[in-house]
């Protein structure tokens, strides 16, 4: 199983007093954070525990033990689930604290504390080996943070999902979920952060967690399409993306880089890491590879060590395996030894019930996001009816009221102009009389000056 670093973006998002980073800085090629080791996060790229406070976990686990049900103490019970998980490889413990984290989330009814939980819980559960739990949990923890509408921890959701996928091979399905976090990514401004609750990380470094994921899928059918998502990713100088890369350069066949990368995979203070022993096995196949198979054998019996010392079933499964084939010319008993370990290992991982189990319940999960995505279609289709019907009568609404004021204005203009033809009517009837006043005036007028004339032409004749 290939562990992805992306549940320290979880991690890291309930770390208070998060440092934060000066700028990259280059590492043969690779870039890290600058202070890395200052934050659980890039504490866990990195890979090595002696980076931790000796006494975190103590005082942490006191103030669980004191503090109250709150946020805060949801927060704390994930950072200690993510410590056992990834850096101290113990996932029964980080189940313990996981689950507590859950419960405590569904009791103060905090979402998005019961998102991170069944997130976590998902990715404890991969490594445990119970795919059925972990696609329940992942799916649970996306059906949440689609509900918050979290842009952020929906990408969290979706690379856990594609995490699953890829760790039961299934790498088609697993980029399907891979790359839909990478366009949720884009859609992020450059500046922008991948964050739940208090801290968060920046475009760039989720970006690189999950082109390493990408670069596992393509290890076996597209080498080149592997190397060149591992050489662009951006993170750290840790086991995991050390593992990443020198698998690219194997599929590639550039042995002596896988080696490079293989070894430096090792050189970290916590050797209980499964990357670390990821990194053994990887080491023992190349060498099986270029024939020198008493190295192979050494470092596979590391792998094999480390992993039963965790325990890490995949690395179990892988490095038995490993050491079968090579002791079956060699020594035909140990070889059978370890092919029972294998086949053991196998059933308990990928057993046919279990199997079918995961193969069902993906399924139906699949409808049900299909159901999901098409009642949310139709419930846009209907929002969008609804807001054209309301927009229609709203038009229709203003175009009433202005057809109203136009019917007003058409009603007062035309009681304006009877007035005005009224008026005019009068004005001229009243004229008319004035006029014919007036004539009569000037009749009586020349009647009267005809009278005097009249009267001294009388006069004169007398």
């Amino acid at each position: 199983m290939k562990k992805t670093l992306i549940v320290g973006l979880l991690a890291f998002a309930w770390v208070t007093g998060a440092a934060q980073s000066s700028g990259p800085k280059k590492v043969s090629g690779r870039y890290k954070p600058a202070n890395a080791g200052d934050t659980i996060a890039q504490l866990m790229l990195a890979g090595g525990a002696s980076k931790v406070k000796s006494n975190y976990i103590d005082s942490l686990q006191q103030l669980i033990d004191s503090g109250k049900d709150d946020t805060l103490q949801v927060r704390r019970l994930l950072d200690l689930g993510f410590y056992y998980l990834y850096v101290f490889s113990k996932p029964d413990s980080a189940l313990a604290y996981t689950k507590r984290a859950l419960r405590m989330s569904l009791d103060i009814n905090y979402p998005l504390g019961e998102a991170v939980s069944d997130d976590i819980l998902g990715r404890i559960l991969i490594q445990l080996g119970d795919y059925v739990g972990a696609l329940k949990a992942g799916y649970k923890a996306l059906d949440l943070c689609q509900r918050l509408n979290d842009s952020s921890a929906i990408a969290l959701a979706l690379f856990c999902i594609g995490e699953n996928y890829r760790d039961q091979g299934d790498y088609g399905e697993a980029l399907i979920y891979e790359f839909r976090c990478v366009t949720l990514l884009h859609a992020l401004p450059d500046n922008g952060k991948v964050h739940l609750g208090s801290s968060n990380w920046s475009k760039n470094q989720f970006f690189g967690v999950v082109y390493d994921g990408i670069s596992i899928c393509y290890l076996r059918t597209n080498p080149d399409s592997a190397l060149f998502y591992a050489l662009i990713s951006h993170n750290a100088d840790g086991p995991w993306s050390l593992l990443v890369l020198g698998s690219a350069y194997a599929a590639k066949g550039q042995n002596d880089s896988a080696l490079y990368y293989f070894r430096r995979g090792l050189r970290f203070s916590n050797p209980a890491n499964k990357d670390v022993a990821d990194n053994y096995v990887s080491l023992a196949k190349v060498f099986q590879l270029i024939q020198l198979d008493d190295s192979s054998i050494y470092y596979a019996k590391k792998g094999l060590e480390l992993s039963e010392s965790i325990p890490y079933e995949p690395g179990i499964y892988r490095a038995s395996g490993l050491l079968a084939d090579l002791y079956e010319t060699i020594d035909p008993l140990k070889s059978i030894e370890y092919h029972k370990l294998n086949r053991i290992t196998n059933d308990s991982l990928f057993n046919q019930q279990k199997t079918r189990d995961a193969q069902s319940f993906a399924f139906n999960e699949q409808m049900h996001q299909q159901e999901l995505q098409h009642a949310l279609e139709q419930s846009q289709l209907k929002f969008r009816s609804r807001l054209n019907i309301y927009l229609l009568l709203g038009g229709l609404l203003i175009l009433a009221i202005v057809a109203g004021g136009l019917w007003r204005r058409n009603v007062y203009k035309k009681k304006s102009i009877s007035l005005l033809e009224r008026q005019k009517l009068e004005i001229q009837s009243a004229l008319a009389q004035l006029k014919s006043t007036q004539a009569q005036l000037i009749q009586s007028e020349k009647m009267a000056s005809l009278g005097e004339l009249t009267a001294g032409i009388a006069h004169e004749i007398q």
